[in-house]
């Protein structure tokens, strides 16, 4: 526990720096890119992670220890950061165009490498905790990383107001691809309870077993309808530093402080929402964590003063912990020893195409109601107001649809057929 707090307190600090709703944003907005550029930061790395998870489950399924090849990947992929670092102090002043494609071709190799591991992260996470204390631990990784993501707000704040373009963007990318390196590294020395006898994978080929996965578990289907429907509107949170820049006309040091409020939300309530999770299911952890998202969206909308936005990014902050909590702890227990890094991926991959279009899409529309209205600010409020909608509707769609493993058929509804009113409990 105390290895793996140390390694996610170096990763929290890196991680921190390379928002890509804050410090990334900010930084291709700097350099002149639109809103449908920015929508397609996120969804390069969306698209680039879908493809790697399932061939990299697949290829890793039978390797009795996971956590050498798991640390391996995760420090190769942090090596395109340093790259995009030395690039932006050769190529964000005379050739800004240039490295707009740099770094979105180089956050695709990242997010590739840091999804191929991700599936082995869902089988070593019950090799390295105990079942009753996964959500505690998550919790503590979870307050790790959002405390040192409070310190990394505050250095990206005071380099991005002390440094000039570009030297300013270029610290803080080199900056967080060392910590990441050097943190990753001492995961080395975590304990892996590997099992007595190496897992029996299954010898099916990949799309045999994860159709067969997709068949016959309704739950995972339901989970990823509820996602569907809510993340179609929570990608819209990729613009609020934009929002609140052109609304308030606010330095380029405000992304600095939007990071450090969503990092202080994350790590002020981790472990609290770890220890219900781990008592009363991640399900319940999970609904909250959408619901403090939808709570972010209707803050950032009605926000008369800049401040809220700070107050906006912190309630954002706490939904992110909520999720981080929930989504992988959810996803173990809906699977087994031999199946969980193949329900981690197949959860990832399903959502691939939504993650890559809505970005693009509130992108899209934002620039055109700008151009529509003169008004970039009110642009993204208007879209803001549609968010909301589908949020709730996501909202809806997990807690009367989605029953959480330890406790089959928990929810707050119930319907069956013949009934006219839903049963509540």
């Amino acid at each position: 526990m105390v290895i793996n707090a140390i390694v996610d307190t170096g990763f929290g600090f890196g991680i921190s720096l390379l928002a890509v709703s804050t410090i990334v944003a900010v930084f291709l907005k700097r350099m002149g890119a639109s809103n449908t550029v920015v929508g397609l930061a996120p969804a390069v790395t969306i698209v680039a992670g879908a493809l790697a998870q399932l061939p990299a489950t697949h290829f890793t399924r039978r390797f009795r220890e996971k956590k050498t090849v798991f640390v391996a990947i995760h420090i190769a992929s942090y090596l395109p950061w340093l790259a995009i670092g030395y690039l932006t102090l050769a190529w964000a002043r005379p050739h800004p165009h240039r490295m707009i494609v740099a770094l979105l071709g180089l956050m695709a190799v990242y997010a590739a490498l840091l999804a191929a591991s991700m599936p082995m992260w869902g089988q070593l996470l019950p090799r390295l905790f105990p079942d009753r204390k996964r959500g505690m631990a998550v919790g503590i990784i979870i307050l790790a990383q959002g405390s040192a993501g409070v310190a990394a707000g505050f250095f990206a704040a005071y380099i991005l107001a002390h440094r000039a373009f570009p030297l300013n963007f270029a610290t803080i990318f080199l900056t967080a691809g060392v910590c990441m390196v050097l943190a990753r590294s001492l995961h080395l020395l975590s304990h892996e309870s590997v099992p007595a006898e190496p897992p029996a994978a299954p010898r099916e080929n990949m799309g045999r077993i994860v159709l067969g996965i997709w068949r016959r578990d309704r739950r995972l289907r339901r989970f990823i309808v509820a996602r569907w429907i809510f993340e179609s509107g929570a990608a819209v949170g990729n613009f609020f530093a934009i929002y609140a820049l052109a609304r308030f006309g606010l330095h380029d040091q405000a992304a600095g402080q939007f990071a450090l409020a969503a990092s202080l939300g994350s790590a002020i309530m981790a472990p609290w929402l770890g220890s219900l999770g781990d008592r009363r299911g991640y399900r319940r952890v999970m609904g909250w964590g959408m619901a403090l998202a939808l709570g972010a969206t209707l803050l950032a909308l009605k926000a008369p003063v800049a401040w809220v936005m700070l107050v906006a990014f912190f309630v954002s902050g706490l939904g992110g912990a909520a999720d981080g909590v929930a989504y992988t702890n959810l996803l173990v227990e809906m699977g087994d020893e031999q199946t969980r890094g193949y329900y981690f991926a197949l959860a990832t991959t399903t959502m691939a195409p939504l993650r890559l279009a809505a970005p693009l899409l509130w992108g899209l529309l934002s620039d055109k109601l700008t151009v529509a209205l003169g008004d970039p600010a009110g642009a993204l409020a208007g879209l803001f107001a549609w968010s909301l909608a589908l949020q709730a509707l996501g909202w809806i769609a997990l807690v009367t649809l989605v029953d959480d493993p330890r406790r089959p058929r928990e929810r707050i509804a119930h319907w069956r057929r013949g009934m006219v009113w839903p049963r509540f409990y």
